[in-house]
């Protein structure tokens, strides 16, 4: 998809906003160090981002956008609930790890969401999608007596993200964290022995 010139150059300072704040943190991520990131004019990211307080929560916004139509363009193409479940923890690592900045910007907000309200509201945001989408898999599923009929769609998709996220957070902070396609296998056949009829 080839982008408008002006699409293009908001792209470009969106992925430089991302890398200052994932690399250099958000107290030095400045106007002046996106530009001299991206190579444009100060004035021009400022056109893009507005201002100071606003980077973090525009990148973020966009991170997340991104996330949603790469998870709704995988699971379209699942036909089956056991597919979809599979494909939603596939593609859940697959946005975590496509861009080096991403699990940065992921571990930022849940550390300010720890005393930010507005960032406690994004991340809650983010969970609340992740649990409806994994329940509308979970009841599709029983509803086609794939699943058991006595499993709690709710508990199990809390159990599942929680478990998922704890993944993702761990493989970037630890460092003999074992290999991620592996544990989200193990993490995927647990739910699946638990849940299928």
């Amino acid at each position: 998809m080839v982008l408008k010139k002006g699409e293009a150059t908001r792209r470009r300072v969106l992925t430089s906003a991302a890398y200052c704040l994932a690399f250099k943190g958000e107290k030095n991520t400045t106007f002046q160090a996106i530009a001299d990131h991206c190579g444009v004019s100060q004035p021009l990211v400022v056109r893009y981002l507005k201002s100071r307080d606003n980077i973090f929560r525009i990148v973020m916004n966009d991170v997340i956008e991104s996330a949603r139509e790469q998870t709704e363009a995988l699971l379209r193409e699942a036909h089956d609930p056991v597919e979809k479940l599979k494909a939603y923890l596939k593609v859940s690592v697959k946005v975590f790890l496509h861009e080096e900045t991403t699990p940065r910007l992921y571990l930022m907000l849940h550390y300010l969401a720890g005393y930010h309200q507005e960032y406690k509201e994004m991340n809650t945001m983010i969970k609340e999608v992740a649990l409806a989408r994994i329940t509308e898999i979970l009841e599709e599923g029983v509803e086609a007596k794939v699943f058991r009929r006595d499993i709690n769609a709710n508990a199990i998709a809390r159990l599942t993200h929680d478990a998922l996220v704890g993944v993702l957070l761990s493989s970037i902070t630890e460092l003999n964290h074992p290999q991620i396609n592996k544990v989200i296998s193990d993490l995927t056949g647990m739910i699946l022995n638990y849940i299928c009829e």
